[in-house]
């Protein structure tokens, strides 16, 4: 029986930018006159000057020209379903109430354009525990979702240990720029932006940039020899969330590996030769 198809956009979300090679070295002639050249304070008195919405542009920049990218991602979120005692109107209701869901997802990504076409290739695994106050259980899936590289309209979508995988059509219009509408909300709409300082994340050196809106509060630390955010964190207060979620939330995405513009593989997107391929429709992939 398929697995329910559960496609992590966290960030993320995924989530690249283009590369890019930091600011030009200014040098000067060397005062003693004997020709040889030192760095001036210019270009760190500019990195002094960096704001977060700086960054935020610079990283809005990068998706211009992208193709290709690549990312390993590995994320952990935690919801707490309470409902106020007022709402609880049965049994169910009740079993809800107390329920806490406990997420890990390990993602691999690959997401091209080329021309009109789209290509995207996902490798997920997720881990979901689920606890009430009367069960516990956990459930793991590794789930494959790909491009059709002979027809890009459609998508081909399996777990591991399915002897047949579905293909089903889909209707997207993507390109790079997408992924960094969500910096330019925040440009836009955040209540608050702030440059918290410059940190070490997963071996890359980051400025950490923190945004206030919507009662959440979403940080994210931009690599910066390419403005790409290799972590994202968001937390939910409890007054503004759904009655669903009056316990919040709170989610992380570290990204752990990521390449702008990789080479682009046809196997990629081309199903295992001993794997039946049926068409049907995305809820054939529900069960």
């Amino acid at each position: 029986m398929k697995k329910t198809w559960l496609v992590a956009l966290c960030s993320t979300t995924v989530l690249l930018a283009a590369c890019t090679d930091g600011e030009d070295e200014n040098t000067e002639e060397n005062a003693n006159g004997n020709g040889e050249t030192e760095e001036t304070t210019d270009q760190a008195a500019e990195d002094d000057e960096l704001t977060a919405e700086d960054i935020l542009q610079e990283a809005i920049a990068l998706y211009d020209g992208l193709e290709g990218l690549y990312m390993e991602t590995v994320g952990e979120g935690d919801i707490d379903f309470s409902i106020d005692e007022e709402d609880i109107e049965d049994e169910i209701d009740e079993e809800a109430n107390s329920a806490e869901l406990g997420l890990e997802m390990n993602i691999r990504q690959w997401t091209f354009v080329d021309g009109d076409d789209f290509y995207d290739r996902s490798e997920q695994e997720m881990i979901m525990d689920v606890e009430t106050d009367s069960d516990a259980n956990t459930e793991e899936t590794v789930s494959y979702s790909f491009t059709d590289y002979d027809d890009p309209a459609y998508a081909i979508m399996y777990d591991e240990g399915d002897d047949e995988a579905i293909r089903i059509e889909r209707d997207l219009d993507f390109d790079f720029s997408h992924m960094a509408q969500r910096y330019e909300d925040l440009l836009d709409n955040a209540d608050e932006l702030t440059l918290v300082g410059e940190e070490e994340v997963n071996g890359y050196q980051t400025y950490h940039v923190e945004a206030e809106m919507d009662g959440e509060t979403m940080a994210f630390y931009f690599d910066q020899d390419t403005y790409f955010s290799v972590r994202d964190e968001i937390i939910g207060g409890d007054d503004d969330m759904d009655t669903t979620l009056d316990g919040g939330f709170q989610a992380e995405d570290d990204v752990i590996d990521y390449e702008l513009n990789p080479e682009f593989d046809e196997s990629l997107f081309q199903a295992p030769d001993d794997m039946d391929v049926t068409d049907g429709e995305i809820s054939d992939t529900i069960g």
